[in-house]
């Protein structure tokens, strides 16, 4: 007898870039700030399997803060979970569905929980997903879905990796070996088959989600690395997606939500320059007495991204309720021109009026 699907669980992921450095600001202690930060939010969201600091795959704050290194090498990732990489750097699914993954940068940091969801009656989906640089320079975490993935993935198939023409020098760990990336595949076939309870089409489902997110992660993280204009890549992305890139080489962010607003994406601009990201509200982290940061959380508005080393919030793209109010005006224009001009004789060319029969809040004015 098949058991039943164990209970969802909410993925959820977490993101920080620490200000930019300057001669006011010490970074001698950025590493350990960065992973007891990390560490933090990582406990917070199973308190019932808290991190340990010892043991493998232990995620507490000793082993965080030495996967950071010294000085401005990328680290290697810290992982929960199986983690493979894609050998030569090719687009290789880093598959796993453990617990928590964790990276820590001299710059900042990145923890991810994968969660499951079941969209329908045997169908499940795992998000978010995460996905490194083969040199570990940056790391993307990524939750939705894109529907022009394939022409992506060959389009990109080629573009480099390990070396980014944005990132400015390589160096770091290794790409993974196919060895490796062989256990991570059947670490996360053995981990889809222990959350299927025994169904198969249930663990085909779940295995298919694993290779569908990763594969997009990957893809999202090369179109990043082939062009420095976040515009260009965010124009060719078609779908529903919310996504933070955490990029170590250019001590920087990219943070973007699509224009449907499918997915939230919470961040917050502190004070001191920092900035903070949270794939919901439930991700953000309680402000402790060590949170000096400052600046208030906020949801991400659809269309538009936050990028760069001094994060600052642009728009993008419309959101469905913009472009129909642009389709409305483009079809009354040649009335609301006549309507103008009549309003401009009317009141000796002071003030205009709504055209008749309109509502004025459609444009965004109170009548």
């Amino acid at each position: 007898m098949v058991e039943p699907p164990p209970a969802q669980f909410e993925g959820s992921f977490f993101a920080h870039l620490l200000p930019r450095p300057s001669w006011l600001l010490p970074r001698t202690k950025d590493s350990k700030k960065v992973a007891r930060l990390i560490n933090a939010v990582s406990a917070s969201w199973d308190d019932d399997a808290p991190l340990s600091d010892s043991g493998p795959g232990a995620g507490g704050y000793g082993s965080l803060a030495g996967s950071a290194g010294a000085g401005g090498s990328s680290p290697t990732p810290h992982s929960l979970g199986a983690a493979g990489g894609a050998p030569g750097g090719g687009l290789s699914r880093q598959p796993s569905l453990s617990n928590t993954q964790s990276w820590v940068f001299p710059c900042g940091g990145l923890t991810v929980r994968q969660g499951l969801y079941e969209v329908a009656s045997e169908i499940y989906r795992v998000a978010p997903f995460v996905h490194a640089a083969p040199d570990n320079g940056a790391v993307v975490a990524f939750v939705g879905h894109l529907t022009n993935l394939q022409e992506l993935a060959h389009r990109y198939r080629g573009s480099p990796a390990g070396t980014p023409k944005r990132a400015g020098g390589g160096g770091g760990a290794a790409a993974a070996t196919g060895a490796d990336a062989a256990a991570a595949a059947a670490a996360a076939a053995a981990a889809a088959a222990a959350l299927a309870g025994g169904s198969l089409a249930r663990q085909g489902s779940i295995e298919r989600s694993l290779d569908v997110g990763a594969l997009t992660a990957a893809v999202v993280l090369r179109m990043y690395h082939s062009d420095p204009n976040e515009c260009i890549l965010l124009s060719e992305l078609q779908g529903q997606y919310a996504f933070v890139i955490l990029d170590s080489a250019r001590r920087a962010v990219f943070a973007a939500r699509d224009p449907s607003g499918t997915e939230t994406l919470f961040y917050r601009i502190g004070d001191d320059g920092s900035a903070s990201f949270a794939s919901s509200a439930s991700a953000i982290p309680d402000a402790g007495p060590a949170d000096e940061s400052g600046g208030e959380w906020r949801e991400l508005p659809p269309g538009h991204y936050i990028s760069g080393r001094n994060p600052k919030l642009q728009q993008f793209a419309l959101t469905p309720e913009q472009l129909q109010v642009r389709e409305l005006c483009e079809e009354l224009g040649p009335d609301l021109a006549a309507e103008r001009r009549r309003s401009s004789l009317d009141n000796n060319g002071w003030g205009a009026r709504l055209p008749r029969g309109l509502d004025g809040e459609v444009f965004g004015i109170e009548v």
